[in-house]
C-alpha cells in the first residue's frame, strides 16, 4: 500500500498587503493531498538455482529422522547458513513424548518500535526410512535461498525464518515453538508462511493450504504475486497436517505452500535429491521473496489488523472435519499428533475398574459439524488406547433440538431413533468414516453426544475377472470404472488370467487400501484375488481422494500377485522359509520370494521389524519392515513407479535393483510406466 503525503499551506493575512478600499479577506488555511512518489526501494537479490540444489544436496546427504544425530547436525548446518548470511541465530531443543528435537531460529529485526512479526517456515526432520528429499529438503532450501535474496534488504517488519523438527510426529516442533511465545509476539505475528513439498519433477500444481480451506491476508499476497509473476493460480485448498496448524492453534494465522501431488517417492529411500526440479523451487522461491519484499517494505503499511480480518481463526480449537477418520484404538501419542492439540487430564474422572481396566480422560477444545461454537471434547482412553469420545454440546449452550439439528447439516437425518426414558435417542452410523455419533437425552435440559468406532469389516461391492470380456464390465459406475481402468493400466495383459478376482470392496477409509489372497486357500488353484477399497481411492464425487497412494497400492498388490501365485508357492504345502508372511506356504525353487529371501533377509537373525527399527536403511519405508512378503511387494512398487537407485550402498536401494536382474519384471515396468507417462 502506498502512503499518501499531504502538504499543508497556510495563507496568513499577516503576510498578505491589503490594497486600500479593497474588501479584507480573511486568512486561509487549507489541506491539499499531493501524491508524491514512493522512495525508490533497493531490489532483493536474484534467486540463483544453483544454490537451492546446493541445499538440498547437502540436507539429503543423511536421513534426518527427530532426535538422531543426523538431524540435529542438519539444525547446526541450517543455523550457520542463516549466520553466514547475517542473522540473529539460536537453537531451540525440545521433548515431547518419545521425540526430541532441534529447531532453528533466525531473526531480521525491524527498524521501528514493536514491528509485526513475520514467520516463514519448514521442517528439516525426515521419516526414519528415507533422505526426505522432497519431505521437506526442498521446503528447507527455498527458506534458505528466500533469507539469502532478502538479507540484504531494509525492513520494518521483523522476519524470522524457522525451521522446525518434529513435524513427521505431529508437528512436535512448532508446538514448541509456539508454546515459547509470548502473549506480547503473538498479537505482533502476522501470520506464518510454511513452506513444505515442492518442486516435485513430475507435474504438479502449487497449492495454499489452510486448516479450513478458506483465505487467509497471507495466502491472498501469495495468490497474487504467483499470478503477476509466473502467470499461475495458487488455489486455496483444506489442509492441516504441516506446521502451519500449531501457529492456528496458538491464535495465529498460518498458510502452507505446498505442490498437490504426493509423490511415489514419499516417506521411502527414494524421496531422493533427484526428485526434484531446480526451476520449480526457483519459482516458489520468487514468488515468496516478492511477497516478503513487499511486506517489509516502508511503503507497506503494518497489515496486523487485515491479518486478522481476513480469516479469523484465532480461538486456538482443533477443526474435526466430516471426512477426517478417528482412530480408536490409538494411543494418546498419536491421537494428539492427529489433531496437534496437548489434551488436559482429568484426573478427577480417570480411574481404573473392577476389572483392572484404567481409565484416563482428556480434555480439548474442538469445533464440530461446521459450528462456529468451541465444544468442550472429551477423549477416554481405556489402557492408554481411544476408547470413545464425549462432546459437550450442553457445555457451549447449545440444547438437544440445536445439536440435533447441527449434527443433521452435515450427516443427514439420523438413521436409528429409539425412545429411551427421557425421549428419543438418535444415531448417526458413519461407516465410511468409521464413527458412530450417539444422541441422548437425560433428566431436564441435559443431553449426551458420544462418538466411537464404527468400523464393520470388508464389504464387497463386485468382483471382476480381469481375462473377461470387456464387454462384461460396460454397465459401472464412475468409480468403479475408473478402477477398473487402472488395473487394465498396470497388468498387462499376459498376467491378467492370475487374478480372477478382481475385487472393489470397503472397509471404510484409512483401514486397508487394498490385499490379495489366493482365490481358492485349500486347492491353490484358481488365480488370486485382488482387492482396491474403493473409499480410500475416491471421493463421493468420484474424484480421487489420493491419485498416487490409489496407484501404488494397486502395483504394490500386483507384486503379491507376480509372487505369490500358484506358480510361484503352494500353499497347501509346509515350507522351510521361516520368516515369510504365510509361515506354512512352500516357495518353489525359483520363485520370486526364495531368491529375495536368500539375498537379504536369510542371515538375518532378529524379527523382522526389530532390525528393521535398528538399521533404517534395511527397509524402503516403514511398511516394508512388516514382514518378507511386504518388504518384497513395496520393493517392486518402488521398482516400477520411481527412478533407479543411483546410490546403491543401502540395503534398501538394493533390494529395489533386484528386480532389475528379471527381464519379464523389467517389462512389466516399462509397461505400467508408459501407461502412467512415467
Amino acid at each position: 500500500m502506498r502512503k499518501k503525503t499531504y502538504v499543508y499551506m497556510a495563507l496568513l493575512a499577516a503576510l498578505v498587503t491589503i490594497p486600500t478600499g479593497c474588501k479584507k479577506q480573511e486568512p486561509i488555511a487549507e489541506t491539499i493531498p499531493v501524491e508524491t512518489p514512493a522512495p525508490e526501494e533497493e531490489k532483493p537479490a536474484a534467486v540463483d538455482e544453483g544454490k537451492l540444489r546446493e541445499y538440498l544436496t547437502d540436507l539429503t546427504s543423511t536421513i534426518r529422522y527427530t532426535g538422531s544425530e543426523e538431524e540435529k547436525a542438519s539444525a547446526e548446518i541450517i543455523q550457520k547458513v542463516l549466520t553466514d548470511f547475517g542473522y540473529e541465530t539460536s537453537l531451540q531443543t525440545f521433548e515431547a513424548d518419545k521425540a526430541s528435537g532441534t529447531n532453528v531460529i533466525a531473526v531480521k529485526k525491524a527498524s521501528g518500535p514493536a514491528p509485526d512479526i513475520l514467520i516463514v517456515s519448514a521442517h528439516h526432520d525426515s521419516v526414519a526410512y528415507g533422505p526426505g528429499a522432497d519431505d521437506n529438503a526442498s521446503g528447507v532450501a527455498v527458506l534458505l535461498e528466500t533469507a539469502r535474496v532478502l538479507a540484504g534488504l531494509p525492513t520494518d517488519t521483523e522476519i524470522r525464518f524457522v525451521s522446525f523438527a518434529g513435524e513427521e510426529e505431529g508437528r512436535l516442533g512448532s508446538r514448541a515453538y509456539v508454546e515459547s511465545l509470548t502473549d506480547a509476539e503473538r498479537q505482533r505475528v502476522i501470520g506464518d508462511i510454511q513452506v513444505d513439498m515442492l518442486g516435485y519433477i513430475h507435474d504438479y500444481n502449487v497449492e495454499l493450504g489452510t486448516i479450513d480451506g478458506e483465505p487467509t491476508m497471507l495466502g491472498d499476497l501469495l495468490q497474487a504475486n504467483a499470478k503477476t509473476i509466473l502467470g499461475e493460480d495458487w488455489k486455496y485448498t483444506m489442509e492441516e497436517m504441516s506446521d502451519h496448524s500449531s501457529f492456528v492453534r496458538g491464535q495465529m494465522p498460518g498458510v502452507v505452500v505446498s505442490q498437490d501431488f504426493l509423490g511415489y517417492e514419499n516417506h521411502t529411500i527414494q524421496d531422493r535429491a533427484d526428485i526434484i526440479d531446480d526451476k520449480k523451487l526457483a519459482d516458489a522461491a520468487n514468488v515468496l521473496v516478492q511477497t516478503m519484499a513487499d511486506i517489509m517494505s516502508a511503503n507497506t503499511e503494518s497489515l496486523l489488523v487485515e491479518s486478522r480480518e481476513v480469516n479469523n481463526l484465532l480461538d486456538g480449537a482443533y477443526i474435526q472435519q466430516p471426512d477426517r477418520v478417528i482412530y480408536f484404538g490409538m494411543d494418546r501419542t498419536y491421537t494428539e499428533n492427529e489433531i496437534g492439540e496437548t489434551g488436559t487430564l482429568d484426573e478427577a474422572r480417570s480411574r481404573k475398574d473392577e476389572y483392572g481396566d484404567e481409565y484416563t480422560y482428556y480434555d480439548y477444545p474442538m469445533k464440530w459439524f461446521g459450528g462456529a461454537d468451541i465444544l468442550p471434547t472429551t477423549y477416554c482412553y481405556r489402557n492408554g488406547y481411544l476408547e470413545s469420545i464425549e462432546i459437550h454440546g450442553e457445555k457451549a449452550g447449545i440444547s438437544f433440538d440445536d445439536m440435533q439439528e447441527l449434527i443433521a447439516g452435515q450427516y443427514g437425518q439420523a438413521t436409528d431413533a429409539v425412545e429411551v426414558d427421557y425421549g428419543n435417542q438418535f444415531g448417526w452410523p458413519d461407516s465410511i468414516h468409521r464413527k458412530y455419533f450417539t444422541l441422548a437425552p437425560k433428566e431436564g435440559e441435559d443431553y449426551s453426544l458420544t462418538l466411537v468406532d464404527c468400523s464393520e469389516g470388508r464389504n464387497i461391492i463386485h468382483e471382476y475377472d480381469l481375462s473377461a470380456d470387456a464387454e462384461t464390465f460396460k454397465d459401472l459406475d464412475d468409480r468403479e470404472k475408473k478402477l477398473l481402468d487402472m488395473a487394465y493400466e498396470v497388468i498387462p495383459e499376459e498376467y491378467r488370467s492370475l487374478v480372477t478376482k478382481y475385487t472393489i470392496y470397503t472397509d471404510g477409509i484409512g483401514g486397508q487400501l487394498g490385499y490379495t489372497s489366493p482365490a481358492d486357500e485349500e486347492t491353490n488353484v484358481g488365480g488370486m484375488t485382488l482387492a482396491i477399497d474403493v473409499e480410500d481411492a475416491f471421493n463421493k464425487d468420484g474424484s480421487f481422494r489420493n491419485l498416487t497412494r490409489t496407484y501404488k497400492s494397486l502395483v504394490h498388490e500386483f507384486g503379491h500377485v507376480l509372487s505369490e501365485n500358484a506358480s510361484q508357492v503352494d500353499v497347501t504345502k509346509e515350507g522351510d522359509l521361516p520368516k515369510i508372511f504365510y509361515p506354512t506356504e512352500e516357495y518353489t525353487k525359483d520363485a520370486y520370494i526364495r531368491k529375495f529371501y536368500e539375498k537379504f533377509v536369510a542371515d538375518v537373525e532378529e524379527p523382522y521389524s526389530t532390525y528393521a527399527a535398528q538399521n533404517p536403511t534395511w527397509c524402503v519405508d516403514s511398511y516394508a519392515a512388516t514382514n518378507v512378503s511386504e518388504d518384497f511387494a513395496e520393493d517392486f512398487m518402488l521398482f516400477v513407479l520411481t527412478n533407479k537407485p543411483e546410490d546403491t550402498t543401502a540395503v534398501s536401494s538394493q533390494k529395489i535393483l533386484f528386480f532389475y536382474d528379471f527381464d519379464e519384471l523389467v517389462k512389466i515396468r516399462d509397461y505400467i510406466r508408459t501407461n502412467l507417462n512415467l
